[in-house]
């Protein structure tokens, strides 16, 4: 199995977005989006504003992307 992951460093409203989107086997795709900052709450009402405007729900994420990949594999064996 493949995974490929491309990042982009977007600069946003004073805070830098670090956006991977990761392609996984089974035509799965992940987003994550981290911001390095010392304005947690101020990062999080930015990123829920755009989020909403997008029409895309955010959610913590419990596993890393090799593990994510893993359990691809494992749902779609070949």
């Amino acid at each position: 199995g493949v995974m490929r992951n491309t990042r982009s460093v977007i600069p946003c409203e004073g805070f830098t977005l670090e956006v991977d989107r990761t392609e996984l086997p089974g035509d799965r795709v992940d987003a994550e989006v981290e911001v390095e900052t010392e304005d947690p709450e101020g990062a999080r009402a930015l990123l829920s504003r755009y989020a909403q405007v997008a029409g895309v729900t955010l959610f913590p994420q419990d596993l890393g992307k090799y593990a994510r990949f893993i359990a691809a594999l494992s749902s779609h064996p070949g």
